[in-house]
């Protein structure tokens, strides 16, 4: 059976200081607005970093096969929208689309002068018998690389 949860919140549970968390949002203040958190679709053909390396992944960027797995592009972009307009709707945190800009490696240390969301989506080739469907990476600061927040299919799945 399900069970209904309480309200979620948009940061994790470990704790940063006193009333505080790592949350999306200028304050890391436990019950503060989360703000808006940009997110965008890694371009196809985006290389990874070296900094990924042992995680086994190869490729580039191959958002369009998760696409045809799923009914096309719009069917896939009105998933995620769904998955974020749920998110928001529990938690004080609002999603906006916006597009990458400069070619930016999945992994990499800094954005640079790229323009890339918060939460990054995109696909890439797992480590062959890995089966897991897709990882997502917790906000930041988490690691100090353009992985925090982002989400990444796999395409062998």
């Amino acid at each position: 059976a399900l069970v209904a949860a309480a309200g979620a919140q948009a940061f994790d549970i470990f704790p940063f200081g006193l009333d505080q968390a790592l949350k999306w949002g200028p304050s890391n203040r436990i019950g503060t607005p989360g703000g808006i958190v940009t997110w965008s679709l890694i371009p196809d053909d985006t290389p990874l970093d070296p900094l990924v390396s042992s995680f086994g992944w190869t490729g580039t960027s191959d958002l369009a096969s998760v696409y045809a797995q799923v009914g096309g592009e719009a069917a896939a972009l009105a998933a995620l929208e769904a998955a974020f307009a749920a998110w928001s709707a529990v938690a004080d945190v609002d999603f906006v689309r916006i597009d990458e800009t400069g070619p930016l490696p999945l992994g990499a240390a800094t954005a640079g002068t790229a323009v890339v969301g918060h939460i990054r989506v995109g696909a890439f080739a797992f480590a062959p018998g890995d089966f897991t469907a897709a990882v997502g990476f917790a906000a930041p600061p988490n690691g100090g690389t353009t992985l925090e927040g982002d989400l990444v299919f796999n395409t062998n799945n």
